[in-house]
């Protein structure tokens, strides 16, 4: 197809997104010529532009660029979020470190070779997150080039589609195995080689559910002892048969652990799960036997506990949904129903006079009734269906029962029977049970003689199909869920046929584009452009910014995707429009405020330095006369001046250590810290000199104050000051909250890490609270009654002094009992 759209090569290069005009191709050449753009300075392009970084960086998808080599040169904060890294773990990584399996790393270089070919597409791979547990997602990858228009890495949308794939996976799963027993007991009805049957049906169980094997086992008693055998058997490729192995044979339930299954099945209870989840005794045999997770379902024959149906996996634990064990247990009753079934059909062809017998315990519905249609027998099942009873039903006209309108054409059937034109009929037909419900059935009926040729009654088979029938109503309901899905979606949908003729549009793009539908379904998608698109060839599967020419005129700003629908015979093409003139001015009005707010907070910081440095230089001439005029006085101050003396230096001291924090709590913010990383020994350098300076203060104070270390390797790579800081403030907090008891100090390691723990027995911090600890100027007792001095800023400059280190720091606490800060460093060489 020729194209309709248009995206420029070089997305993120200026302002626009599109050129309209030979000057500006001019000028984009040019500054493509200035730049030299190669693979290793794609991301520093992307820094540079401060515009497009600000609206990458805010975007809600994940946004990666990846060069030749497969490097990850930049990210964007929703694709950090996406995976739980931090960009740094991720800039220089090999983007094949984050793919889930082989499939998919197969899939992703298929994706990179074309690439080099410069094709763009939308593909769904599964990818490890940190945590190391996978997650699925959609990339829509594209070609970077150079000026000279050579290939120089991938640039990729990435979206979240973990939860679609989980939906879409347990629909799937439930379809299948609901499929699956249907076709079971289709199977059962209208077999006629019991033993083929059965093994197919095994087969198609373990297609449907995706596991390892699946197996029917059978009991047996022996002297009052209860056993249980395999029988039958279908395994996956690359999985053993155990058929005909010893230890899958005469296993007796009690001995081998299984005593509880025996009620449990009885009772119509179902086993699944883990093997390593389930009770002992018993799923030691099971791990001896290499299984990783079962399901056992009990069969019933006529009531009675027959076997049970297993199903196995041998190389890893699943977990099951609802619906497939709800839709298994339906199998597993469909094969003791089969079973059933087939033991009657086999007693009636050996004896005819066994009828009884097999009416009784057939699994199916079974009716006979004379020429006129009046019921002469039914059967349990019969009856179960229908809610009447035997004697009910006796003597009673087919037709009472019957739906009027499907009446005429099982009427049709017994005349075709009567004249020999057909030997049998299978029909689907509607009962009105007792409760005047309607029943949809399966019905095969055939007519029965007598030695003479005399036709004496026909005989019905019915089997319940009214959830299958309601399964495909739903499915109809689904498909009128899926129009109104698309009448109401809020971007325009247009379908084309190969010659680019609309035909169907949604109301949304009679909105969008001011056509109504009827203009639209006799227009093509072409006409809807700007004329100088429609030399360029447009590209499947993939998402773009284009423009869309309003029917008044003006000209829209859209996004577009574009996919491939194949329809019978037909190709057809679904694109969906977005119109993004919302969403332009929202990410203008968000820059515009975002540049406000970091102006704001830069003028809050100087004014906060400024004032510090104007309140810091009276006060030190405070101390100073004070405590020159304090020593002129010598011996001759009384106790009373003295006090004095003491509150101006203490209030005076308190005032610095306030000033001290908001100029370093400012210095960060500003961005003036000069941070200079070293190797340093925590226990010599950090923590012995702290604990010689406190321990004075601590004593005063009649509390037992101690440094321990567990471990000999106290080296970090860190800051010297800003890490002293983060423990004297730590330890001062610790001594001043603690009214008696005990303050420690601990360094110990764990892994790679190496930990200090200060740990006091003061008076704690709330669960409520907790959240708040490390917030500027925030502090648990607030107002003119709180009992311990403090302006809320040690904390918060803690929390920054440890980010600055790439430190974390974690708190242990309960209100009166004391609290543990922790704080872990990555270990030095």
């Amino acid at each position: 197809m020729e194209g309709r759209f248009f995206i420029s090569k070089n997305y993120f290069l200026g302002e626009k997104q599109y050129i309209d005009t030979q000057e500006e191709l001019e000028d984009l050449k040019s500054k493509l010529e200035e730049m030299q753009l190669s693979s290793d300075s794609a991301h520093v392009l992307i820094e540079q532009n401060s515009k497009f970084k600000l609206m990458v960086e805010n975007m809600g998808h994940g946004l990666v660029f990846v060069d030749n080599n497969d490097i990850i040169r930049y990210v964007n904060k929703s694709y950090c979020d996406m995976f739980g890294f931090r960009p740094e773990d991720l800039i220089g990584m090999n983007s094949f470190n984050l793919v889930e399996n082989d499939d998919d790393k197969k899939l992703l270089e298929e994706k990179k070779q074309l690439r080099y070919k410069g094709v763009s597409d939308v593909y769904n791979i599964r990818v490890k997150k940190k945590d190391g547990n996978p997650l699925w997602v959609e990339i829509n990858g594209t070609s970077v080039k150079d000026d000279n228009g050579e290939v120089i890495g991938t640039l990729g949308m990435v979206s979240d589609i973990a939860d679609i794939m989980f939906e879409r996976q347990k629909l799937e799963k439930q379809r299948k195995i609901i499929d699956a027993v249907a076709y079971c007991n289709e199977k059962f009805l209208t077999m006629d080689d019991f033993e083929a049957a059965i093994n197919e049906v095994l087969d198609v169980i373990r297609e449907a559910s995706g596991v390892d094997r699946v197996c029917i086992y059978e009991n047996f008693e022996v002297d009052g002892v209860l056993y249980s055998s395999q029988k039958l058997e279908s395994c996956s490729d690359g999985i053993k048969p155990h058929l005909n192995d010893s230890e899958y044979q005469n296993i007796p339930y009690e001995k081998a652990g299984f005593g509880r299954w025996i009620e449990h099945f009885s009772n119509g209870g179902v086993i699944f799960g883990s093997v390593d989840e389930l009770p002992d005794p018993g799923k030691e045999l099971l791990k001896s036997l290499g299984l990783k997770s079962v399901v056992a379902i009990p069969v019933f024959l006529s009531g009675k506990w027959w076997g049970f149906l297993a199903l196995d996996e041998f190389n890893a634990s699943r977990e099951w949904l609802t619906v497939e064990i709800d839709a298994l247990k339906k199998a597993a009753s469909g094969i003791g129903h089969g079973m059933e079934n087939w033991l009657a059909k086999k007693h009636l062809k050996k004896n005819q006079e066994d009828l009884t017998h097999l009416f009784e315990y057939a699994p199916t519905g079974m009716e006979l009734k004379d020429i006129k249609g009046k019921i002469i027998k039914v059967n349990k099942a019969f009856c179960d269906i229908l809610n009447y009873s035997e004697e009910e039903f006796i003597g009673k006209d087919f037709r009472e029962i019957t739906y009027p309108e499907d009446l005429e054409k099982e009427l049709q059937i017994n005349q075709l029977l009567l004249k020999e034109e057909i030997p049998f009929a299978q029909i689907e037909k509607r009962y009105i049970d007792k409760e005047g419900n309607i029943v949809n059935a399966l019905l095969q009926v055939s007519l029965e003689k007598d030695p003479l040729g005399n036709p004496i009654y026909y005989f019905a088979q019915i089997i319940d199909i009214t959830e299958r029938k309601k399964a495909e109503s739903e499915k109809a309901n689904l498909e009128k869920i899926y129009r109104a899905i698309f009448e109401n979606a809020n971007d325009a949908i247009f379908i084309e046929d190969e010659n680019e003729n609309i035909i169907d549009a949604n109301a949304h793009a009679t909105d969008l584009t001011g056509y109504d539908r009827e203009e639209l379904l006799n227009m093509r998608t072409v006409e809807l452009q700007p004329i100088e698109y429609e030399s360029y060839e447009m590209r499947l599967d993939e998402r773009f910014e284009t423009k869309l020419v309003h029917k008044e005129g003006n000209v829209l700003d859209v996004e577009l995707t574009l996919s491939q629908l194949r329809l019978g015979d037909k190709n057809l093409i679904v694109s969906v429009v977005r119109d993004m003139t919302d969403k332009i001015k929202a990410q203008e009005e968000m820059r515009d405020a975002k540049e406000k707010a970091e102006e704001s907070d830069r003028v809050k910081s100087h004014f906060l330095a400024q004032m510090s440095h104007e309140i810091r230089t009276p006060i030190n001439a405070i101390l100073g006369y004070s405590t020159l005029i304090k020593d002129e006085m010598g011996e001759n101050i009384d106790e009373e001046t003295e006090a004095n003396f003491e509150i101006i230096e203490s209030a005076s001291q308190r005032l610095m250590r306030t000033i001290d924090l908001i100029l370093r709590m400012s210095e960060i913010q500003t961005g003036n810290y000069k941070f200079v990383s070293k190797e340093i020994d925590l226990h010599s350098q950090i923590l012995d000199q702290l604990y010689k300076q406190f321990k004075v203060i601590a004593k005063s104070k009649g509390l037992e104050f101690s440094l321990n270390k567990n471990t000999d390797e106290t080296g970090i790579v860190g800051d010297e000051f800003s890490v002293m800081q983060i423990f004297s403030n730590l330890i001062s907090n610790a001594i001043k909250y603690t009214i008696e008891g005990k303050v420690e100090v601990l360094i110990w390691k764990n892994g790679e890490k190496t930990y200090v723990d200060v740990k006091d027995t003061g008076i704690g911090i709330s669960k409520e609270y907790q959240p708040h600890l490390f917030q500027v100027f925030s502090q648990e007792e607030q107002g003119y009654t709180r009992k311990f001095e403090g302006n809320g800023l040690g904390l918060a400059l803690v929390k920054k002094y440890c980010e600055m280190n790439n430190a974390s720091i974690d708190v242990i606490s309960e209100k009166h009992k004391g609290s543990i800060f922790r704080v872990g460093f990555i270990s030095g060489k």
